[in-house]
This record gives C-alpha cells, sequence and structure tokens, in this order.
C-alpha cells in the first residue's frame, strides 16, 4: 500500500501508513524502505526522506540476500534527491556493477557528480558508459505541436506564480540558467501532461 500510495504521488498518506505501522509493531524491510523514499521524492518531503537513508543504507547491508538493481536504485534516487553525496556515491558504483548494461544507472550517478560539483568524475562515468557501449534511450514524444509548448508556458507560469523554482543543479548541460529551465520544461513527460491538458475535458484524471 505504501508503494502504491508513493507511485500515484499521494506521499502523505504513504508516510501515515509508515508511521501506521511504526504504531503497530511491524518492521518496516526493504521493500517498505523504497516505497517510503519513493513517497518522500514524489511529494517533495526532503526532510522526512532524508532522515531515513542511512537507515535504508543498514537495512540494505544486513539482507540475507544480495539486494537488487531496483531496490539500489531507489536509494541512488533518494541520494541524489536529499544531496547525500557521500551515500550516493557508494550506492551509485554498487548499482553499476550490479546493472552495467543499464544507461541510466551511469546517468544518475554522472548527475550527483555533477550536483556537487566534480564535473571531471562525471565526465569520466560518461566516457566509461560510451566505451562500455552502453546506451540510454532518449525520452520520446509521439508528436510535437504548437499548442502544446504554449500550454506548458501557461503552466509554468501559473508554477512560478505559485512559487515553483526547478532544479537544475544536476542537468549535465553547459548552459546558461534560463536556458536550463526551458530545457527542463521542454522534456517530454512535461510536454506529454500539457497534450493531455489540452486533449480532454476539465477534471478529467490525468
Amino acid at each position: 500500500m505504501i508503494t502504491g500510495f508513493a507511485i500515484h504521488g499521494r506521499g502523505q498518506e504513504a508516510l501515515d501508513m509508515f508511521a501506521e505501522m511504526e504504531r503497530t509493531g511491524v518492521k518496516p524491510n526493504q521493500v517498505t524502505f523504497t516505497g517510503f523514499m519513493t513517497a518522500c521524492s514524489h511529494a517533495g518531503l526532503v526532510d522526512e526522506g532524508a532522515g531515513m537513508l542511512r537507515d535504508a543504507e543498514e537495512l540494505i547491508e544486513k539482507m540475507s540476500i544480495r539486494p537488487n538493481a531496483y531496490i539500489c536504485g531507489a536509494l541512488l534516487n533518494a541520494c541524489r534527491i536529499h544531496k547525500n553525496f557521500d551515500m550516493g556515491r557508494r550506492v551509485g558504483k554498487i548499482l553499476i556493477e550490479l546493472d552495467p548494461d543499464h544507461g541510466g544507472r551511469y546517468i544518475h550517478l554522472a548527475s550527483i557528480f555533477a550536483t556537487e560539483g566534480h564535473r571531471n568524475e562525471a565526465v569520466k562515468l560518461r566516457k566509461m558508459m560510451k566505451d562500455r557501449g552502453v546506451s540510454k534511450l532518449p525520452g520520446c514524444s509521439s508528436m510535437v505541436l504548437k499548442e502544446i509548448y504554449l500550454e506548458w508556458d501557461r503552466i509554468s507560469e501559473r508554477l512560478r506564480q505559485e512559487g515553483y523554482v526547478p532544479l537544475t543543479d544536476d542537468l549535465l548541460l553547459d548552459l546558461e540558467e534560463d536556458e536550463k529551465e526551458k530545457a527542463i520544461h521542454h522534456h517530454s513527460e512535461k510536454l506529454a501532461i500539457a497534450l493531455a491538458l489540452i486533449s480532454t475535458d476539465t477534471g478529467t484524471t490525468i
């Protein structure tokens, strides 16, 4: 249930369920921690998630079986979001050993290096990825229409009015700040949201 709440953006309900587990004496396992940190990242609950990182790492280390790439990947993403770079480097290297053919693993670790200011390390990791013949499939959009961009411009302006500031620190591009924001706003997932909004009736669940 915690994971279900997390992946559907109902972060606070996931945390409430986790707290209920603790109150009733149910011991969390690696799946629980993965769902918990996913909820924190999806809901922007930085403080709640940051305090659980070490607990999650200790639990993974004590597992009777070797943790899989999914578990380590969730922990790595949480490290990136909560800026725990030391742990992120450790987990990222383990994850690449577990899943060496998955381009996203290299990209996540490179993002941590870049956010930390270690650009050379990020470049080396990209080169390792290339030397190993590993590629990351780019995000795809089936159609690009002027209306989609206009709709997202309206959305992003509303977000700015509400105080939203996009995170650009870990963007591996040599761009000015405003150009980084534009690159983020034109990500295929955001454009897909804009397409859904202009293609459906008001009040439709997306």
